[in-house]
């Protein structure tokens, strides 16, 4: 009876069932006797008498942990712990301590071979340091408190280190940390000032549904694999942007990966103010934005998705797999939600006045459009798209609309020569006459075979390029509707064709002059 009285009485209500196993030595209000590491003292004289102490019991902690005495009562003595350890509440072969409240300025860890350690649902006071830690074995600081100006910078982790959940005050830092895979700050909320500067994550990074306050940065930061911001929230500036000189500590980079096997998830994020925004020098080809109103963001030096003709195309969406792996749009929702992305990006482009990079992702967006009519079987409006994207690449390519200008009119000169056009005389045959007339001994021709009595003279010593010729001269007469004053269609395909180009060319001159307007104009 008197050894259970002497254990630690804290409890935590997100810890049901747990034990701490450490002589109860110091009276906390509300709770009873705890032991140091749970002992939370208000007042001054307390909270110095806890720093003498704790440092000091901490140390001896640790040292037992990383290298256990072997003689049989201390053996017996660690079974009888984990045997009182409820079910899946305690990581196997961490260093317990859940709910330690450890002393503001502690620097303990500062540069020391962390071992595998649970500080979850520790509580840390200001200026907490971890400076050049190495947490080899794993770390857990699930739900943790942070004070003001706690630091891990150049702290090293290896897998499963785990934030989850966990609260810091203004200015934390991981500055040039190192993070093995599977690094997580689901959940956690972090002040003003969050510094991940020079930071490298491995595989797997996640801070879904994180919340950053006023000036967050990722500044020089690399992701070596998959990354995601599912769900987070950025209060104020947040800013990633890569390092683009070669001379520069660990050469150029572009924070992001374009490895095929990466997918990095910025969907459905809460941006309370979008302008302050800033991704620059960054490569978002394994990236996507569904669900996220991107339209006022700033992209600077940005890397986006093309294929191999240089459109831009987006890789689809995140599928909530083992691993967040790109499933190609399949359904009508998904090109919709692309369409959307692409018209975002494509206001945020014009309103900075980047109208080629707007021109672009109003390709993209065009190109979505089309292809989810075609899914949802609305086959006027896609032909309609698809004759758009021909003539013109949806009115943004310029080359593209200029060659099916020049093609059309190549075409309707040859067709006109082959099949349709003739010299028309002003002086015709007499009633009764054979003998043809022609004005000015210029040659005439038509191009049927046998001709007709009532059909024009035929001048078989005329050359075929005298034909072409007075064939692209009525054509460039007839659609620029000037009046043919010596040429006329000989056929009902030469004045059909007549009536089709009258009616193409200054739609496609339209086109073309969209176009240009479009990649132009300031």
């Amino acid at each position: 009876m008197g050894e259970e009285a002497a254990r630690c009485q804290f409890r935590h209500e997100r810890l049901p069932g747990y034990q701490c196993l450490h002589p109860a030595k110091f009276e906390q209000p509300g709770t009873g006797k705890v032991c140091v590491f749970h002992w939370a003292p208000e007042e001054e004289a307390g909270k110095k008498q806890k720093t003498e102490v704790f440092n000091e019991r901490f140390a001896k902690l640790v040292e037992e942990s990383e290298n256990p005495p072997h003689h049989k009562a201390i053996e017996n003595a660690a079974e009888e712990r984990r045997k009182r350890r409820p079910e899946n509440e305690q990581k196997e072969n961490f260093l317990d301590c859940r709910g330690f409240v450890f002393p503001a300025g502690s620097s303990f860890f500062n540069g020391r071979k962390v071992p595998p350690i649970d500080l979850s649902f520790a509580t840390f006071g200001e200026r907490a340091s971890f400076r050049w830690a190495a947490f080899g074995g794993g770390a857990s600081f699930d739900r943790a408190t942070f004070g003001d100006r706690a630091s891990f910078f150049e702290a090293t982790f290896g897998e499963r280190a785990s934030f989850d959940g966990a609260t810091f005050g203004e200015g934390a830092s991981f500055g040039g940390a190192r993070f093995g895979e599977r690094a997580s700050f689901d959940g956690a909320t972090f002040g003003g000032g969050a510094w991940f500067g020079g930071a490298t994550f491995g595989e797997g990074a996640s801070f879904d549904e994180a919340t950053f306050g006023e000036g967050a940065s990722f500044e020089r930061t690399k992701f070596l694999g998959s990354a995601s911001f599912f769900k987070a929230t950025a209060k104020g500036r947040l800013t990633f942007s890569g390092e683009l000189n070669p001379s520069a500590p660990g050469g150029p980079h572009r924070v992001f990966p374009a490895s095929e096997n990466a997918a990095i998830n910025f969907e459905w994020m809460t941006l309370e103010q979008p302008e302050r925004v800033l991704f620059h020098s960054v490569d978002l080809q394994r990236a996507f934005f569904l669900y996220t109103d991107i339209s006022n963001l700033n992209f600077v030096d940005v890397t986006w998705p093309q294929d191999e003709r240089g459109n831009i195309v987006f890789l689809g969406r995140c599928e909530p797999k083992e691993a967040c792996g790109y499933e190609p749009p399949r359904s009508s929702t998904a090109f919709k939600w692309l369409e959307l992305q692409c018209q975002q990006l494509k206001l945020n482009y014009e309103t900075k006045r980047n109208y080629a990079e707007a021109g672009d992702f109003h390709w993209a967006e065009m190109e979505y459009r089309r292809r989810r009519h075609w899914m949802n079987k609305e086959r006027l409006s896609a032909v309609m798209l698809d004759a758009y994207k021909f003539l013109s690449g949806f009115g943004e390519r310029i080359p593209r609309a200029a060659a099916v200008l020049l093609v059309s009119l190549l075409l309707a000169v040859f067709l006109q020569g082959r099949f349709g056009v003739f010299h028309a005389p002003k002086w015709v045959r007499p009633p009764g006459e054979a003998a043809c007339v022609r004005e000015d001994d210029r040659p005439f021709r038509i191009l049927q075979d046998p001709p007709l009595i009532e059909d024009p003279c035929v001048d078989e010593s005329a050359p075929w390029y005298e034909a072409y010729y007075q064939a692209g001269k009525f054509t460039l007469q007839d659609v620029t509707f000037q009046r043919p004053e010596e040429h006329a269609p000989a056929s009902p395909f030469g004045r059909g064709l007549s009536l089709f180009m009258r009616l193409f060319f200054p739609i496609q001159v339209g086109l073309l002059l969209v176009a240009i307007k479009r990649r132009f104009r300031r």
